[in-house]
């Protein structure tokens, strides 16, 4: 695969990118506001950076003039080089600890992520295994304020995506939905009783007690509305090996992840790290993304042959 130089202003070598992997541009201290683009290899000199075609040296110039530092962005993490541990009967791999937490990783057991919390003098409190769609659920995302939730080095890890769903993560899915419905209907049954009450409260209060009785006799719980995703489009994704509905993929990257012949329906993929040759054997319906040739996709089906089998 050809690489594409980053040089600086004097041709002095920053770092290569592959081509048609992203680029991460970024000022200090401003890495909530980076830049991250796909980088085309053209010749030994030009490449094309999102829409724009620069020469490397160029290219080095703007890098100097708007204060950037840059770097490749995405990677194949090889875990089992990383210390590893064995809980619940398993090999974990530490791929990040700080003075209060450690982050273990293995992705070919049921529950890949663990967060082991330490003492102030790394003595083990606690060992908790996570099983999850992404890291996201794990380690907690402010989308705000672009700031993870537990104190790693998130450059390491933040791109880790678990695709394939355990059973045991349905199962845990399932309860998750039987204890929002009996939240509900509990809800319900008190705003009913104050309603009844309705000669003690004011007329906007009243009215509201309304409206929210009324958003949750009609509300439709997340998994409930991923069945109904599924049965909707049953007949386009009978192949697919692995359906993705109404999820919430916000800021994940896909970069290296191989998701040929699966589906996303009304997921949310907004500031994910997408590379678009890698969803053209997928199908996509109704996803919210603000990568202009991910919405191009869903509005064209999937060569069905070539996900045949796969």
């Amino acid at each position: 695969m050809e690489k594409i130089r980053i040089v600086d202003d004097r041709y002095r070598l920053l770092c290569e990118v592959e081509d048609g992997k992203q680029l991460k541009v970024w000022k200090t201290g401003k890495e909530a506001e980076a830049i991250i683009k796909p980088c085309t290899y053209l010749d030994e000199y030009h490449f094309q950076h999102g829409q724009r075609v620069f020469h490397i040296c160029q290219f080095g110039e703007w890098l100097k003039q708007e204060g950037y530092q840059v770097k490749p962005y995405g990677y194949s993490l090889d875990y089992k080089k990383y210390q590893n541990e064995r809980y619940f009967g398993h090999d974990y791999y530490c791929l990040e600890k700080n003075g209060h937490a450690a982050f273990y990783y293995n992705p070919q057991i049921e529950q890949p992520f663990m967060v082991r919390k330490t003492d102030e003098f790394g003595r083990l409190e606690s060992s908790i295994p996570y099983a999850g769609d992404t890291l996201v659920w794990v380690c907690g995302y402010d989308h705000e304020k672009a700031e993870w939730g537990i104190p790693f080095d998130m450059e390491k890890i933040k791109n880790l995506i678990l695709i394939h769903l355990p059973k045991t993560v349905k199962e845990a899915e399932k309860m998750e939905l039987e204890a929002q419905l009996n939240q509900m209907a509990v809800k319900r049954i008190d705003l009913q009783e104050a309603y009844v009450e309705r000669d003690l409260l004011e007329f906007e209060e009243r009215e509201k007690l309304l409206e929210e009785v009324y958003q949750m006799d009609h509300a439709e719980p997340p998994l409930l509305m991923e069945e109904r995703l599924k049965k909707e489009y049953a007949e386009e994704i009978i192949d697919s090996q692995k359906v993705f509905a109404g999820k919430d993929f916000r800021g994940c990257d896909f970069t290296g992840i191989d998701i040929s012949g699966y589906a996303f329906l009304q997921c949310d993929l907004t500031s994910a790290v997408l590379e678009p040759e890698l969803f053209k054997n997928t199908y996509l319906a109704g996803c919210q993304s603000n990568c202009e040739q991910i919405q191009e996709m869903q509005q064209k089906k999937p060569d069905r042959e070539n996900r045949k089998g796969i």
